[in-house]
């Protein structure tokens, strides 16, 4: 909405555009690099200085570059596998690794927060299950889609005449055992990981 406007009511001013443009570009490019950057933090400060001890900080800001060299690779790799994958809602794909990725975390710090009795290996193999369950529910869910069921028209303008029609027909049931489950909504999938 925002880019139409500018072009619309603003597009007759030379130069215009294209400022509004560079500026949404700055925007999400220092959202990127902030993230790359605490990444790249995380992987040094909890991985490789775990692991090598005492590491010199020449060779600790080099490593944090090629790291986030890495990062960067990764991302720009899987924005063109995006681009030529054939994903129907982008949009559901990401909410749905994010929920399945954020849900459990919350039920984690949450059980931190209300509970005492909670210890290591229960919040571990909690947390571990809570993602094993939605990445199968995910899973599930691109294999056995919810049927698109359109309901029939049901205008009855103008008709004077009531008919009742029954019938104690039998119909197949081909659905999927859990379809229930796979037909979750993935807006829901935090709350399930949460839980």
């Amino acid at each position: 909405v925002l880019p139409f406007f500018v072009i619309d009511k603003l597009g007759y001013l030379t130069g215009v555009p294209g400022l509004f443009i560079a500026a949404l570009f700055s925007g999400s490019l220092s959202t990127v690099s902030s993230g790359i950057n605490s990444l790249t933090a995380i992987i040094l400060e909890d991985i490789i200085k775990k692991i090598k001890k005492n590491i010199p900080d020449s060779e600790a800001t080099f490593l944090s570059k090629i790291i986030g060299v890495i990062y960067g690779g990764i991302i720009i790799m899987g924005a063109i596998a995006l681009r030529f994958a054939k994903v129907p809602l982008l949009i559901q794909l990401t909410a749905s690794l994010f929920n399945i990725s954020a849900g459990p975390l919350l039920g984690l710090f949450t059980l931190g927060m209300l509970s005492k009795r909670a210890n290591w290996k229960g919040a571990y193999i909690g947390t571990i299950c809570s993602f094993v369950v939605l990445g199968w529910i995910y899973i599930g869910s691109l294999y056995y889609p919810s049927p698109n069921v359109s309901a029939p028209p049901t205008s009855v303008e103008k008709c004077v005449v009531f008919n009742a029609t029954r019938s104690n027909m039998k119909v197949k049931n081909d659905s999927v055992p859990l379809a229930g489950l796979y037909g979750l909504s993935f807006l829901y999938y935090g709350a399930v990981g949460m839980l």
